[in-house]
């Protein structure tokens, strides 16, 4: 019975080195539009109007702020974030040909219609390169960018002091989702492209995940082995 606990003791250090090692820490920012802040349909086509009154932020104030930092979730999270004013930049970004499913309509986004986003942190800056690339509707509820929730968000710097950015900006790349929604009688993609110009809230996320490095696995899993190399010897000594 001893050998046998031995044994088992052995084999949950391992697995609990393995758990410690996989376990990852996450950061989640949700975004709320500013006041005056809509998401602006126009044919094939949708961009991001700013707030009122807008306060610039990025190179030397040239953005205008749109959204920010309404909350946040995830292990990382120091809250930090909260409050911070975001943008996106460039535009309008533009889609194609429109596909039917039941309720759900999608059409892709053009990928050379990139856009920079924007957060401040009130001395400087987090900037970083997102790819919208779908936009769709579900019925006339409402709709998504980037419905599938894929890595779109790469090529982020920040050299400024904030944590939580600077979680970001050290566990890329991530992904960037938003969804809009109608106060009243909503409408369908197709009809969000018929040549008007349409506009309504919206709100989204950011998030990263932090991968463990490969020193990093490696260290916890020779700690692992040695205390299994420990217990074993317990093992053939009793």
């Amino acid at each position: 019975m001893k050998n046998s606990n031995l044994v088992i003791l052995a084999i949950a250090t391992l697995a609990g080195s393995a758990v410690t090692t996989f376990a990852q820490s996450s950061l989640v920012l949700n975004l709320g539009p500013l006041s005056g802040s809509q998401i602006v349909f126009s044919g094939n086509s949708f961009n991001f109007s700013a707030a009122t009154p807008a306060v610039g932020i990025g190179p030397k104030g040239s953005i205008p702020d749109q959204w920010f930092v309404s909350s946040e979730d995830g292990s990382a999270a120091t809250g930090s974030a909260i409050n911070l004013d975001g943008a996106f930049s460039g535009g309008p970004f533009n889609y194609g040909s429109i596909t039917t499913s039941g309720l759900f309509q999608d059409a892709t986004v053009n990928p050379l219609d990139t856009s920079t986003l924007y957060i401040s942190d009130g001395t400087g800056y987090l900037q970083g390169t997102v790819q919208f690339f779908d936009v769709s509707t579900f019925g006339r509820a409402g709709g998504f960018v980037n419905s599938q929730v894929l890595i779109n968000l790469m090529g982020v710097t920040y050299t400024g002091a904030n944590p939580d950015l600077q979680f970001l900006n050290a566990n890329q790349p991530g992904t960037v989702d938003l969804s809009f929604q109608f106060a009243a009688g909503g409408l369908t993609l197709q009809q969000l492209s018929d040549g008007n110009t349409h506009s309504t809230s919206y709100s989204g996320s950011i998030s990263v995940v932090a991968v463990p490095e490969p020193s990093s696995f490696a260290m916890s899993f020779l700690g692992g082995l040695g205390a299994l190399g420990f217990c074993f010897r317990k093992w053939n000594n009793s």
